[in-house]
């Protein structure tokens, strides 16, 4: 493919990751509409846009290495300034989410489960967050956002219900012999 026709398909993927991003603000309101009248099924949607934003960039990153020097740090600087929209986004999301968790007195079997997944996320956005190419270029209040966050989250896995489990987990099962 010639590099004109590379940098074409780059520019759409580009327009793509904006659409990306739009779609996870999209799906992080309808997610905490959601919560706040005890629904919790949109929060997998919300988890899809994010992973399809993750794919995009894995995509657009791999495809920035076949252009020239000057283009792949163009495309480096814009996929940067996403990244800070993102996380801007995914952390003051998941902050509402989990503060409008807090406030249901009695949590549903399994919400535990459901969010089990975002004390990992919730580290790797920490991470990320503390690169040192971000100092300086998002707000303030996200770290504070995201530690509060992170606690809330705490109270609300202490608090909610697990699944049913019939697994006596000190016994050895013992395998049954056919007589």
């Amino acid at each position: 493919m010639s590099q004109a026709a590379e940098m074409d398909q780059l520019d759409k993927l580009l327009v793509a990751l904006d659409h990306a991003i739009a779609e996870v603000s999209e799906q992080a309101a309808l997610t905490h509409a959601a919560i706040t009248h005890h629904s919790f099924s949109a929060y997998y949607d919300y988890r899809d846009s994010i992973s399809q934003y993750d794919a995009l960039v894995v995509t657009i990153a791999h495809r920035k290495l076949s252009v020239p020097a000057t283009a792949q740090e163009r495309i480096s600087r814009y996929l940067l300034g996403r990244e800070r929209r993102l996380l801007t986004i995914v952390i003051r999301a998941t902050f509402d989410f989990f503060y409008a968790l807090s406030a249901i007195p009695s949590l549903p079997i399994g919400i535990r489960e459901l969010f089990a997944r975002e004390i990992n996320s919730l580290e790797v956005t920490k991470t990320r967050l503390m690169a040192p190419v971000h100092e300086g270029h998002l707000p303030a209040e996200l770290e504070q956002d995201l530690e509060l966050a992170q606690e809330i989250l705490a109270e609300i896995m202490q608090k909610a219900p697990s699944l049913l489990n019939f697994d006596d987990g000190n016994k050895k099962r013992q395998p049954h012999a056919l007589h």
